[in-house]
């Protein structure tokens, strides 16, 4: 009979010790009616699962993870493009518990002393797949205090430092890892390490700018071992790409190429020419639109003795040749080779900015054309829900987030597809109230 009972506590105590998934919709709808409450039901290890749209107000912004909620995970059911939290200008998450996975979310206009979108307060979490926009903060995007952790493939656009600070940054002896991520149009630099051990492994940083003394426009050493392995870095301007002030720095199979004041300069000078490293062109597809694979034969796709430098390998801008299930459906890659004329024949038709945006956003375009075209506005359904004309001789216009009869649409994701009679491209736009 002890054996039975014990058997059948073991049985139960396995039952409720099961990971639970709370699934949120950015309506309120769903199994809690915002993060935060979902975050206050978790139990350690549970999933809290966000579908497509933006995740806004209150509940959705402050987002305490507690010391006893360890192993939680957030993530988006279909990703980045398509789920945003717009914390507006507000404290993103804090993670007080160790081994939290953060996964597939944009993160949009985070503030905060450490860490605008992400404090890190204990050791163990993971960021994986996000996109970091408009953050502000010491460490603008992410802050790593008295906690380590790792940062996978996630993008970090226009993010500010602070007052002397960057856009991820380690306060203490930490042990950081970046990988394959992306750092472009940031202010302040983009990142710095004060002690511990920092590691960037095949990261793009483009133009990031400083204009504070001792902070560099890409990487800031201050102090403890800071690594940098097959990573390339182009276009910073304000100060140095890196300064290096103590500790150990270790630069290896990097292309550092056309920063201002210089690349291979003062506390890194001569490094050039050891352990793999060079300054040249790295034949970016469309750097400007954001593209930053690269060209066939572009010295980072196969570095002698190192291999792929930078994020993201050989590839182009991917043409989008229309809208299905709401989605982009994407054309062929463009890999023609390095004539400027074929590059120019692959690049984005359009850019947008601002996005997320509230009011208005412009459509900006690259190329004239020739014989005008089409802007139109689809919702996550597919549907149209606007159609403005393009002249040919037009080189932006305007969108309010209205639709065709002049009502402000729902917040959310939305795709603004240009047709001229040759090409077409669509964008993914997230509309914020």
């Amino acid at each position: 009979m002890r054996l039975i009972l014990a058997l059948l506590s073991l049985f139960v105590t396995t039952i409720t010790a099961e990971a639970a998934t709370w699934f949120l919709e950015a309506d309120g709808s769903g199994d809690a009616p915002h993060i935060q409450a979902a975050i206050d039901s978790a139990a350690p290890g549970d999933t809290i699962l966000l579908n497509d749209g933006v995740f806004t107000g209150m509940g959705n912004r402050f987002l305490i993870v507690p010391n006893s909620l360890s192993g939680l995970t957030v993530r988006s059911v279909n990703g980045r493009d398509f789920t945003t939290v717009d914390l507006a200008l507000n404290r993103g998450f804090t993670l007080n518990a160790s081994s939290i996975a953060i996964e597939g979310l944009t993160l949009a206009r985070g503030s905060n002393l450490i860490g605008g979108a992400i404090e890190i307060n204990k050791p163990g979490s993971v960021i994986r797949d996000c996109r970091f926009v408009n953050c502000t903060g010491h460490g603008g995007a992410i802050g790593f205090f008295e906690a380590g952790g790792e940062v996978y493939s996630c993008e970090f656009y226009e993010c500010y430092g602070g007052s002397g600070q960057t856009v991820i940054q380690s306060f203490d002896a930490s042990t950081i890892l970046a990988e394959d991520c992306i750092f472009a149009r940031n202010t302040v630099g983009a990142a710095s390490l004060f002690e511990g051990i920092m590691t960037f492994r095949n990261t793009t940083f483009h133009d990031n700018s400083s204009s504070v003394a001792g902070v560099a426009s890409h990487l800031t050493h201050y102090g403890g071992t800071l690594e940098v392995e097959n990573c390339l870095l182009a276009g910073g301007t304000g100060k140095d790409p890196v300064i290096s002030t103590g500790g150990t720095l270790n630069i290896s199979c990097t292309n550092i190429y056309r920063n201002s004041p210089g690349d291979w300069i003062d506390d890194i000078a001569g490094l050039d020419t050891v352990n793999g490293n060079f300054s040249l062109d790295p034949k970016f597809c469309d750097a400007a639109n954001g593209d930053f694979s690269l060209r066939s034969g572009s010295p980072c796709i196969d570095a002698p003795g190192c291999g792929l430098v930078g994020s993201g390998g050989e590839g182009c801008a991917v043409i989008s040749t229309g809208v299905a299930d709401g989605r982009p459906v994407a054309g062929e890659n463009a890999t023609d080779g390095d004539a400027a004329d074929q590059a120019h024949a692959f690049a984005s038709l359009f850019q947008v900015a601002p996005n997320p945006f509230g009011e208005e956003t412009t459509v900006f375009l690259a190329r004239p054309l020739a014989s005008g075209g089409t802007l139109t506005v689809y919702d996550l359904a597919g549907r149209a829900v606007r159609e403005m004309s393009l002249s040919a001789s037009i080189g932006s216009i305007d969108w309010d987030g209205r639709d065709a009869a002049g009502r402000r649409l729902h917040a959310g994701v939305y795709f603004l597809r240009v047709e001229t009679m040759n090409a077409s491209e669509t964008r993914r736009i997230v509309l914020m109230h």
